[in-house]
């Protein structure tokens, strides 16, 4: 196997990952294109494009407008599957003659496909 090493900019030492890390790793990767390199795994695909917001929808069931005590489900679509950490929600701001309401709604579902619901 044809290597090429590794060099870090300080001084240091890099050691194998365990509960109680002694040992030394192996500083010399594999050149690219040759066994054990990443790229000659052609298994691994890095995609670096965010997911992005292709359409929103509320959805009440009925059509009518939504008044005080219905609830609305808010579905939003992404370019692709995204993955949800924690619960997020989304604020919503509701006008009701005069006063602006602060409202929230929380996540139900959707991590990892490419459509999240809240309600």
């Amino acid at each position: 196997m044809e290597t090429g090493t590794l060099i870090s900019g300080a001084e240091g030492t890099i050691l194998q990952i365990s509960s109680n890390p002694t040992v030394s790793a192996d500083p010399y990767l594999p050149y690219v294109g040759f066994e054990g390199s990443l790229s000659f795994n052609s298994n691994i695909k890095i995609d670096g494009t965010t997911p992005y917001i292709i359409s929103t929808d509320i959805q009440n069931g009925n059509g009518e407008v939504l008044s005080t005590g219905h609830t609305a489900t808010i579905l939003i679509e992404f370019s692709a599957a995204v993955e949800v950490v924690g619960t997020p929600k989304i604020r919503l701001e509701i006008v009701a003659g005069n006063t602006g309401l602060k409202r929230y709604a929380s996540y139900l579902n959707g991590s990892e496909t490419s459509v999240l619901t809240f309600q």
